[in-house]
C-alpha cells in the first residue's frame, strides 16, 4: 500500500490493471483501494479528455463541412463558367454559371463531351487544338462561339485553362483540364466596332474628297493667312480658275485690288471673331456675267483646338432673286384682282340685296293678306327661294370677308345653353317637318357663361346641324357639348353633332371643307347647295383657336366633331349679362311713335312702308337726304330709318348734318338706323362711325 502523501505513478498504475484484465479470471487483484480510486479517477479524466477532443473534432469536421459549402457556393456563383475536362475533352464537373450559359443543368453536361456544345468551324477550331491546349495550357486561350440553346441566347466565350493534379493520387489518376469560360460578347462587339471605326477613318479621307467634288455648290477652305488650302470641282468652275491658280494663293493674287480689298476684309472679321458669318455679294463669275450670291463662311480648329482657317460656301441665288421678283409682281396683281373681287362682291352684294328686299317684303306683306290656300304656298314658296338666295349671297360675302382677312370675331359674355335652346327652336320645325327627332345633351357640370363669338358659335352649328337635317331621311340628330381640356381660364368646348342621315364615302370626305366642292357634283344629285357652308365653317372655327373634324359611315350616317376653346367668365356675380340674356318689360304703343323713311328705290320705300303701317306705325317718306333734313327741321320725328346709297345726300353725310347743332334739326340725338343693301366687312362700322345707331342689312323681314 502506498499512502495519500506518496506521489502515485500513473502510469504503473494503467500497466498493472490492464495485466489484471488479461489474466485468468481467478488471479486476486492485488491493487489497492486507493490505487483504483486514482485508477478510476485518471480514467474519468481520460474520458473527459476523449470528449473535449471529440466536441473539437465534430467543430472541425462542421467548419470544414461550412467551408466546403460556402467553396461548392462561390464555385457554382462565380461570374465566370468553372469546368474540368479529362484528356479526351468528356466534362466531369462544371458549375452552375457555365450551365446557365450553355442553357442546360450541371447533370446533363456532366459525361458529356464539351464539343457538343459547339457547332461548325468553332467545333473544328476546338477539336484541332484541344490535344496542345491540354498538354501546355499556360498562357494560352481560345475564343469560340457557344450557339443559342434552351434559355441560353447564344454568347462568345473565351477559353483558359491550367492542369489540376492531385499530390496523393498522382500516380494512379490522370491529371485534369481545370477550364475557365468568360462571355466576351460585349468585348467582341466593341472591338468589332473599333475595328469598323478604325476602317471608318481610314475610308474618311476618301468620303471627304468624293463627296466636296460630288457638291455642286462651290466649297473652298483657306488658313489662318487667308490662303487658299483647297477647293472643289464646283468652286473651280464658278471662278473659271485651275488648282494651281488657287491653291496656296489669297484673293490678292486672283481679285482686282479693290474687289480683294473687301473679299479679305471679310476674311479679317471672321478671324478675328470666331464663329459665322453669312452676306449677300455680287460676284463676277468666271464666264463674265454678274452672279448674286450669298457667302456662309465659319472658321474651324485643329485637333489641338486651335484656330486653324476658314471654310466657306458660295450659294448662287440669282434665279431665285428673279423668281422673287417675278412672285412680287404676281402677288401685287392677285391682291390688286382681291381687291376689285372684293369691290366687285360689295357692289354685287348691294345690287342683289336691293331687289331681294323688294321681293321679299312684298312676298311677306302678301302673305299677311287674305289669301287662298293655293296663294299662301304661292307665297311661301316665294319667300322660301328668296331666303335661300339671301343665304347665297351672305355665304359668298362670309367667304370674301375670310379670304381678305376681314373677319372680327366679337368678345362678348353669352350663355351657352341659351346658345343651344335658340339654336334648336330654329332648326327643330325643319326637323320634325322631315318626322326626324332632334335633342341635345349638354354635360351637366359644364359652366354655362363664356366670353366669345356667340353669333359665330352660332353660325357653325346651324350649318351642321341644317346639313343634318338636310341629309336625314329618317332617324334622329342629335347635339353633344363636353368638356375637353382645360388651361388657365380657358375651357375647350368639344362640340358633335350625329345624324343617322346617308352618310359620306371615305374617298369623299375631304372634299367636304373645299369651297364650291361637293360631294356629289353631278347633275343629277338629290340635294342642292352652293358647298360653300362646311367651308365657311372650317375657317370660322379656325379663326377662333379650333379644330373641325368629321367621322362618317356611308349608309349610316355622320358625326361632325367642333373644339373650340372658350375664355370662362370668373366672378359671373359682378358680370353684367349681356343685353340679348334680359327679355326687357315694357308697354309700347306703334301708334304713338313716328318713323322717317329715308329710302331712294320706290320699291323697298313701298316695302317699309307698308311694313311699318301693318306694324301699326305713323310713316313719313324721303327720297333723298336732303328731303329728310328739311322734314327733321319741321316734323316730330322719332326714328331715322336711312338708306346709306342715296343720290343728292347720301345716308352717310345726312347722318353729320342731323347730329350737327347748325343744321338746325328738332333732334340732333334722334335714333338713326341704317338700312343698307351693304353688309361687307367695315359698313356697319362706317354706319356707327358717322354718327348712326345701329345697322341692318337688306332684306328686311318684318317678322
Amino acid at each position: 500500500m502506498t499512502s495519500r502523501n506518496e506521489p502515485v505513478d500513473f502510469m504503473q498504475l494503467r500497466k498493472r490493471a490492464e495485466a489484471l484484465i488479461s489474466a485468468a479470471p481467478q488471479t486476486a487483484c492485488d491493487l489497492t483501494p486507493d490505487e483504483i480510486k486514482t485508477l478510476v479517477h485518471d480514467l474519468s479524466v481520460h474520458q473527459i479528455e476523449l470528449e473535449l477532443q471529440n466536441d473539437e473534432l465534430l467543430r472541425a469536421q462542421q467548419l470544414i463541412e461550412k467551408s466546403r459549402d460556402d467553396l461548392a457556393r462561390l464555385y457554382h456563383q462565380a461570374p465566370v463558367g468553372y469546368l474540368s475536362l479529362n484528356r479526351i475533352g468528356i466534362i466531369e464537373r462544371c458549375n452552375r454559371t457555365f450551365a446557365n450559359m450553355v442553357g442546360k443543368t450541371c447533370e446533363k453536361l456532366t459525361g458529356k463531351p464539351l464539343a457538343d456544345l459547339l457547332e461548325g468551324t468553332d467545333r473544328d477550331i476546338f477539336l484541332g487544338r484541344f490535344r496542345s491546349f491540354f498538354n501546355h495550357p499556360e498562357d494560352k486561350f481560345i475564343d469560340l462561339h457557344f450557339p443559342a440553346r434552351g434559355e441560353s441566347n447564344g454568347f462568345h466565350g473565351r477559353i483558359t485553362a491550367s492542369l489540376e493534379t492531385n499530390p496523393v493520387e498522382q500516380d494512379d489518376r490522370e491529371p485534369r483540364l481545370l477550364m475557365i469560360v468568360q462571355d466576351i460578347s460585349e468585348q467582341r462587339i466593341e472591338s468589332l466596332i473599333r475595328i469598323k471605326a478604325e476602317q471608318t477613318l481610314k475610308n474618311h479621307d476618301i468620303f471627304v474628297s468624293t463627296l466636296l467634288e460630288t457638291i455642286p455648290i462651290p466649297l473652298f477652305y483657306k488658313d489662318t493667312q487667308c490662303r487658299y488650302l483647297g477647293c472643289n470641282e464646283a468652286f473651280k468652275a464658278f471662278t473659271g480658275l485651275t488648282e494651281s491658280q488657287l491653291i496656296g494663293k489669297s484673293v490678292f493674287d486672283i481679285a482686282a485690288p479693290e474687289i480683294a480689298i473687301q473679299y479679305d476684309e471679310k476674311d479679317r472679321q471672321l478671324l478675328e471673331h470666331p464663329g459665322s458669318q453669312s452676306y449677300e455679294w455680287k460676284v463676277r463669275a468666271g464666264d463674265g456675267s454678274i452672279r448674286t450670291v450669298v457667302f456662309n463662311k465659319a472658321t474651324f480648329n485643329d485637333v489641338d483646338g486651335q484656330l486653324a482657317g476658314i471654310v466657306g460656301a458660295i450659294q448662287d441665288i440669282t434665279d431665285l432673286k428673279d423668281l422673287q421678283s417675278t412672285l412680287k409682281q404676281a402677288k401685287d396683281v392677285a391682291e390688286q384682282a382681291n381687291r376689285a373681287k372684293s369691290e366687285f362682291l360689295a357692289n354685287m352684294s348691294h345690287e342683289l340685296r336691293t331687289p331681294m328686299n323688294g321681293v321679299i317684303g312684298m312676298a311677306e306683306l302678301l302673305s299677311m293678306s287674305e289669301l287662298s290656300e293655293e296663294q299662301q304656298d304661292f307665297v311661301a314658296a316665294i319667300k322660301q327661294s328668296g331666303q335661300n338666295l339671301v343665304k347665297i349671297i351672305g355665304d359668298i360675302l362670309d367667304l370674301a370677308k375670310i379670304e381678305a382677312d376681314k373677319i372680327e370675331l366679337e368678345h362678348e359674355l353669352f350663355s351657352l345653353r341659351a346658345t343651344i335652346d335658340q339654336l334648336l327652336r330654329l332648326v327643330r320645325p325643319q326637323a320634325q317637318a322631315k318626322g326626324l327627332i332632334i335633342f341635345n345633351r349638354v354635360e351637366p357640370e359644364l359652366p354655362d357663361l363664356f366670353w366669345g363669338d356667340a353669333g359665330r358659335l352660332n353660325q357653325i352649328l346651324l350649318n351642321l346641324l341644317s346639313n343634318a337635317i338636310k341629309f336625314t331621311q329618317q332617324g334622329c340628330i342629335s347635339i353633344t357639348v363636353l368638356p375637353g381640356p382645360a388651361t388657365d381660364n380657358r375651357l375647350t368646348l368639344c362640340f358633335s353633332v350625329n345624324d343617322t342621315g346617308i352618310g359620306i364615302p371615305h374617298a369623299s370626305l375631304h372634299k367636304l371643307f373645299i369651297p364650291f366642292s361637293q360631294v356629289d357634283s353631278s347633275t343629277t344629285r338629290r340635294f342642292g347647295g352652293t358647298g360653300l357652308g362646311l367651308a365657311i365653317s372650317k375657317q370660322l372655327v379656325e379663326l377662333m383657336g379650333g379644330t373641325i373634324s368629321v367621322e362618317s359611315v356611308e349608309g349610316s350616317g355622320s358625326t361632325f366633331f367642333v373644339r373650340l376653346p372658350l375664355k370662362l367668365a370668373e366672378d359671373t356675380a359682378s358680370i353684367p349679362l349681356p343685353s340679348a340674356l334680359i327679355t326687357p318689360i315694357s308697354e309700347h304703343n306703334p301708334a304713338d311713335y313716328c318713323i322717317l323713311v329715308v329710302e331712294d328705290n320706290e320699291l323697298n320705300l313701298k316695302v317699309l312702308e307698308l311694313m311699318l303701317d301693318k306694324l301699326g306705325y305713323r310713316i313719313k317718306t324721303a327720297a333723298d337726304g336732303q328731303n329728310a333734313l328739311e322734314l327733321l327741321k319741321t316734323d316730330d320725328i322719332d326714328l331715322v330709318l336711312m338708306d346709306c346709297s342715296m343720290p343728292v345726300l347720301d345716308g352717310y353725310l345726312t347722318t353729320t348734318k342731323i347730329r350737327a347743332p347748325e343744321t338746325g334739326t328738332k333732334k340732333p340725338d334722334i335714333p338713326i338706323i341704317a338700312i343698307t343693301a351693304r353688309a361687307m366687312y367695315g359698313d356697319k362700322e362706317k354706319c356707327i362711325q358717322t354718327g348712326m345707331n345701329d345697322y341692318l342689312a337688306k332684306p328686311i323681314n318684318c317678322s
